[in-house]
């Protein structure tokens, strides 16, 4: 849920050109430290930072990982399907008419991201038809503008709403 941690800070030694090249990051692949368990730890410590460092950097000697750990924010991947709602009394109509039920297609969207975020999603959103006055009745496409959140992933950002006009 958190963003990738860019950079450590290490104390080293070494010499000359290759000294030069990692301070200037020229040639250097990123050293990649994976916890052991995902669902139990939340941090890695310097200690594993340290290992990682002195295999991945051959060439010069890591005196110290100044950096003491890194702390992640990690959730299992939901799912969840929201019922989708037509917002009727944000529709333009002529006066005295109301509509028939609005077919909706697909009914509902999947979300899908962190379980912490799942969790708090509704069951139901209302969505709405943009401005405009519907005189006969109406069938189109309507993009679902809603967006919990910058991890959540919808299955659809658009779905087909039709209805007619009765008096």
């Amino acid at each position: 849920m958190q963003p990738n941690f860019k950079k450590v800070e290490l104390a080293v030694t070494g010499y000359g050109w290759t000294l030069l090249s990692l301070t200037l990051g020229l040639d250097l692949a990123p050293i990649v430290v994976t916890p052991s368990d995902l669902n139990e730890e939340n941090m890695i410590y310097s200690s594993a930072l340290m290992l990682k460092s002195k295999y991945m950097l051959k060439d010069i000697k890591v005196n110290q990982v100044i950096t003491d750990s890194l702390h992640f924010d990690i959730d299992k991947v939901e799912t969840k399907k929201l019922i989708l709602k037509l917002d009727t009394k944000r529709l333009s109509l002529p006066s005295g008419k109301t509509i028939t039920k609005p077919k909706i297609e697909p009914g509902f969207i999947t979300c899908t991201g962190p379980r912490k975020v799942i969790f708090t999603l509704p069951d139901t959103i209302s969505f709405a038809i943009p401005d405009g006055f519907i005189e006969k009745g109406f069938k189109d496409k309507v993009r679902i503008s809603y967006k919990p959140s910058q991890y959540i992933k919808l299955s659809d950002s658009e779905v087909m709403v039709s209805f007619k006009i009765k008096p």
